[in-house]
């Protein structure tokens, strides 16, 4: 029997980066892990983080961390064809990246905002022909384990942090709000979810992009923007675009170059090798192979 077809696709949140660290001492993660565990919201991200890489242990949670400049989640997508079979085999593999040079309080919120992003399947399919930016973009930000519900949990650990263990961080302030008759501190979503769809002067652009498609983001807003993408450098609708750009040429690529293999799997109905138009539809056309940046 002949081997498999292997195709990689690296997906990052919120953007994809530059490489990681894996060589530098645990204890920094190992003391988030400890600290998260000691407030309630944080038991539940570390617990259900446990579930989904099938750890026994807080300590297992290590083999799944690594260090680099800014706090993000790695996703890979292997895909493996038989090409006697047929047969299609998915894997993603999970890797949370920590940025460790900030305080320990920060560092621990960093990684209940990325284990959000971690432990929850993704919505959408890198090779879907209907995957577009708008769909793409809104399950960055709206599905389960999106960027709102990561920024969400995030702040759900400020306050326990501050109502249990006297520690006060100021980077959820602004979604900080007393409710009920005993004046409970809560965290406000409607407003983070307002404030992702902030652009400022990138809103013609993202607009643009869109298309028709924007009359599903009404939030979508000239507002100055209040929350970056740490790997992006832009407003997360604007960030998203770009990821939604690369994600598009890998898998182009991807699809090409197992067009070009001509394996038995890769034969379409007609007795032809797929090409990145018959695979992926409309989302190839334009599509240049080489990675770039875009401007607005």
């Amino acid at each position: 029997m002949r081997g498999c077809f292997l195709f990689l696709l690296l997906i990052s949140s919120p953007a994809l980066a530059a490489g990681v660290k894996t060589t530098e001492s645990a204890k920094i993660a190992r003391d988030a892990i400890a600290l998260l565990d000691r407030i309630p919201s944080g038991k539940r991200i570390l617990t259900r983080a446990e579930a989904f890489w099938n750890e026994t242990s807080r300590d297992g949670l290590l083999r799944h961390l690594a260090y680099g400049p800014v706090s993000r989640t790695d996703a890979v997508l292997t895909r493996h064809y038989h090409p006697d079979s047929g047969e299609e085999v998915r894997e993603r593999y999970v890797t949370v990246v920590l940025r460790k040079d900030q305080p320990i309080l920060d560092v621990a919120m960093d990684l209940a905002h990325e284990l959000t992003h971690a432990t929850t399947p993704p919505t959408w399919d890198p090779y879907d022909p209907k995957l577009t930016a708008g769909r793409y973009m809104h399950a960055a930000l709206e599905a389960n384990g999106g960027e709102i519900d990561a920024v969400f949990n995030e702040c759900e650990t400020a306050v326990d942090f501050k109502r249990d263990l006297e520690l006060r961080s100021t980077r959820c302030d602004r979604y900080l709000v007393l409710t009920g008759p005993e004046n409970k501190l809560a965290v406000d979503r409607a407003k983070i979810q307002g404030d992702f769809y902030r652009v400022g002067n990138w809103e013609n652009y993202v607009r643009n992009r869109l298309g028709k498609e924007t009359t599903q983001f009404p939030l979508l807003s000239m507002k100055e923007p209040e929350l970056y993408s740490a790997t992006g450098g832009a407003p997360y609708p604007v960030a998203l675009m770009r990821e939604y750009d690369e994600l598009n040429r890998v898998a182009c690529e991807n699809v090409r170059k197992r067009g070009d293999g001509r394996s038995p799997a890769s034969i379409t109905v007609d007795g032809s090798a797929p090409t990145p138009s018959t695979v992926l539809g409309e989302r190839c056309r334009g599509v240049s192979f080489s990675s770039a940046q875009t401007k607005p």
